[in-house]
């Protein structure tokens, strides 16, 4: 746990550096703004694709290095992922393999590299205060991503650095892209109306709508669960099914998380109408997306509706410093500013040491975790069915 923090501290401190020497951004409106250099996104960054890098069991990480040490050189063979529709990533893994290095540390730290420069892509282009993208992007604990879920987490920052596509209203491009990157992972095709939909003024009748049915569909999830359920059955979705049935619900934090950065802007909606940025309105209609979808997930179906909603979680990084920076006056930005911070932070030790109880590994680093805890996260991946 004490990497983590170190990673928490790290980001915020470097991240904070970029208020000593912003770089200007004159936009289509003439009006000029100020965005975060290069070096500090990638000196903060470089902390998070450090670890993800060189860590050897977290999480799901054991799983992954299996794939990749039993991955046959036939890539055209018969047993080669056999009954895996998403080949696209495996793809990718046998050419790390066989024609670059068999060491699955490279091959992780490679992943990792390409995840956070994608991620790093839009918080240099669009973060208004960026010490808070990177400290909501820590203290939320989407930065575990990188460490678990890879294949998923690919698409997921993708699908983040293409909001200038989604803002320019470029779906046809948008909907290739996310063709393409349903072979790394095939939620992303269920992404594709809500690309769509983003394009919408944020709380427009349409989103409302959206937002009435998630709490409809609440009050009754047992239909929905088996009517969904029966839908994917027979579909390349198939693997879903078990996940879709689920019974369990998330955690009402996650839910009371995810309403936080969407009833601030409510509260400032007619600012936000007058502002009208292109790429603000997307955010914040994905931000909505991502209550809907923690909305049903705090019912069942949590392990599917959370994989749905990591794909707009991510968007909220953008969210919150548009929040403090352009909708809230001075005063109460000082106090948000300060109460980001501290609920951040109790939610970062909240679902890392208390709810994940996560330790880091690293055999390269020498950094081993409690006995106690790799017994945990052993069970955990042992009973994982989908990485």
């Amino acid at each position: 746990m004490k990497v983590f923090w170190i990673m928490l501290i790290w980001t915020y401190a470097f991240g904070f550096l970029w208020r000593l020497s912003p770089r200007e951004v004159t936009l289509q409106n003439k009006a000029v703004e100020y965005r975060p250099r290069l070096w500090v996104v990638l000196v903060s960054f470089s902390i998070i694709i450090f670890f993800a890098g060189l860590r050897s069991n977290i999480i799901d990480t054991h799983v992954y290095i299996l794939y990749f040490q039993n991955m046959p050189q036939d890539v055209m063979g018969e047993n080669f992922i056999s009954g895996i529709d998403e080949k696209g990533f495996w793809y990718f893994t046998h050419f790390m393999k066989y024609y670059i290095a068999d060491d699955y540390q490279l091959w992780l730290f490679v992943i990792a590299l390409i995840s956070g420069v994608i991620t790093m892509i839009p918080l240099y282009k669009h973060s208004d205060m960026y010490e808070i993208s990177i400290f909501v992007f820590m203290g939320s604990a989407q930065f575990l991503w990188i460490f678990n879920g890879i294949r998923q987490y690919v698409a997921i920052a993708v699908v983040f650095a293409c909001v200038d596509l989604i803002a320019n209203k470029r779906f046809i491009l948008m909907v290739i892209i996310l063709i393409l990157l349903s072979t790394f992972h095939s939620s992303a095709l269920l992404i594709i109306p809500f690309v769509f939909l983003s394009r919408l003024k944020p709380f427009s009748v349409p989103i409302w709508v959206i937002l009435g049915a998630s709490v409809m569909i609440f009050f009754s999830m047992s239909t929905f669960l088996s009517i969904t359920g029966e839908l994917f059955e027979n579909t390349s979705f198939s693997e879903y099914s078990e996940a879709i049935m689920d019974i369990d619900g998330s955690n009402i934090l996650r839910l009371v998380v995810a309403a936080i950065p969407v009833v601030l802007v409510l509260i400032k909606r007619r600012k936000l109408l007058e502002l009208d940025d292109k790429v603000m309105n997307v955010c914040v209609n994905m931000s909505i997306f991502n209550l809907c979808f923690m909305i049903l997930s705090t019912s069942a179906g949590s392990v599917f509706f959370g994989r749905i909603a990591a794909y707009f979680d991510i968007f909220n990084i953008l969210v919150y410093p548009f929040i403090l920076k352009k909708l809230y006056s001075d005063r109460v930005k000082l106090v948000l500013y300060v109460a980001i911070i501290f609920a951040f932070c109790f939610w970062f030790y909240y679902q890392l040491s208390v709810t994940m109880e996560l330790d880091y590994v690293s055999e390269i680093l020498g950094i081993t975790g409690s006995a106690e805890t790799m017994i945990k996260m052993a069970a955990r991946v042992a009973t994982s069915a989908n990485v």
